[in-house]
């Protein structure tokens, strides 16, 4: 959500939410890499960024998270001491027309992004997808802390400078590329941790400090994820933006102005006030009252509630309420009584055996999904496998071609070389 608690999305009050979002900006920024020495040139070209973002686009207004987003482009944009800062301000801008979703008002963007995630997990990292899953570990306990911050959580600072360029190009698409990537470089080591604290500590904390090859987890999302997400999701992605962008904009146009909100809340506190007023001319507590008749007597059972709040005993005259199940005899005979007790024994019966058909019932729906959620994991694995099968076969046959195209040109330069000592002896003689 916006820094600003009071900050209103139709841009006419932007004025006065700037000095909010600056000052949630400079207490966001001190705390921004503060233990990578290099980052400390950055903040402040990193302030004039965000102070310049939240200007010119109110409707979007400043989240954390975005802080972490301007410090790295402006490092990614620095040469020898100067920061292209105008080249670093657009790429921030594409990041926003992308991703806007994720920081603005209500993180439209967020659940759908995680539906697409859990989708393209589910199909190509099924192993890691049924631990997480056996372990308890929900996708939105992990994945704001790496989007938001677009992985400089998670990743060390060179592999997130290179990060940025495709997620400036490609989007939400390559921001589900790169984090199924990561995911892919530690599933054997996350599939062996026994406790969900154990894998949420593993990402949120640990995964930085681990080794990585930059090069490699740029090429593996640009040739192996990029690919298999637009193939499996990139529709559900490009809606769920298009929605998130159409939902931010009919939430800006449906915002009532400043007056129209000072004028209901003083006639909604009169309602209350007076809705209270009415619960207590009836003898009962605020809030108990509403909705009901000041007049309505008391049940007779029950007794006359006297001016002093305290309940009177039944009069003589008013008769005691007699359930339709008992037996209508006037004077209360041993045949009523035992009428009584027997259906409530046959009750009590039915109830037992409805909560116990109910419990078995529950049971055997839940043992139905894991049954379901067990194949559906199978057939994930079963078309992992065939997925496998297909990149090794390609594999093998793109060595045989480089095997037959080596042969080739060895054959070539040979024959090259069989030419020139020809001729060399032909020069000689």
């Amino acid at each position: 959500m916006p820094a600003e608690e009071g900050y209103h999305e139709d841009g006419r009050s932007a004025a006065t939410s700037v000095p909010g979002n600056a000052a949630a900006i400079d207490l966001d920024l001190e705390r921004t890499f503060s233990h990578l020495s290099s980052a400390a040139a950055g903040r402040c070209e990193a302030k004039i960024l965000l102070n310049r973002f939240v200007e010119e686009h109110p409707s979007v207004g400043y989240t954390q998270g975005m802080n972490y987003v301007a410090t790295c482009l402006v490092l990614r944009h620095t040469r020898e001491g100067h920061c292209a800062q105008e080249v670093a301000y657009q790429q921030f801008v594409a990041i926003m027309g992308h991703l806007s979703g994720l920081w603005s008002d209500g993180l439209p963007l967020l659940e759908p992004a995680i539906d697409c995630y859990s989708k393209c997990c589910k199909k190509y990292l099924p192993r890691l997808y049924a631990r997480l899953v056996y372990l308890h570990v929900e996708p939105l306990a992990y994945l704001p802390t790496g989007w938001l911050s677009l992985f400089s959580k998670w990743l060390p600072m060179d592999c997130v400078l290179l990060v940025l360029d495709l997620v400036a190009g490609h989007g939400l698409h390559a921001l589900l590329a790169v984090t199924l990537a990561i995911f892919h470089q530690y599933q054997d080591m996350m599939v062996q941790m026994r406790t969900m604290h154990q894998v949420l500590n593993f990402i949120n904390r640990d995964m930085q400090l681990q080794p990585i090859e930059a090069d490699k987890l740029i090429s593996s999302t640009t040739m192996v994820w990029l690919p298999r997400v637009q193939r499996t999701v990139g529709s559900e992605v490009d809606a769920a933006v298009r929605e998130a962008c159409v939902r931010s904009a009919r939430k800006i146009s449906s915002s009532p102005p400043d007056d129209q909100r000072t004028v209901e809340d003083p006639e909604l506190s009169a309602s209350v006030g007076s809705s209270r007023q009415s619960a207590g001319s009836t003898g009962l507590p605020a809030g108990e009252g509403e909705g009901e008749e000041p007049s309505r007597p008391p049940p007779a059972s029950t007794g006359a509630r006297a001016a002093d709040g305290e309940i009177r005993s039944p009069t003589a005259n008013s008769k005691p309420h007699t359930p339709d199940l008992l037996s209508p005899m006037a004077n209360g005979t041993a045949c009523s009584d035992r009428h009584r007790t027997v259906i409530n024994k046959q009750d009590t019966a039915d109830h037992r055996t409805t909560d116990g058909g109910s419990s078995s019932a529950k049971e055997i729906e839940r043992l139905k999904v894991q049954v379901a959620d067990r194949d559906e994991t199978i057939r994930s694995l079963r078309a992992e496998m065939r997925i496998l099968k297909q990149e090794r076969r390609d594999a093998i046959e793109m060595q045989m071609k480089c095997v037959r195209a080596k042969d080739e040109l060895q054959r070539q330069l040979l024959g090259e070389i069989a030419d020139l000592r020809y001729r060399l002896n032909d020069e000689d003689s």
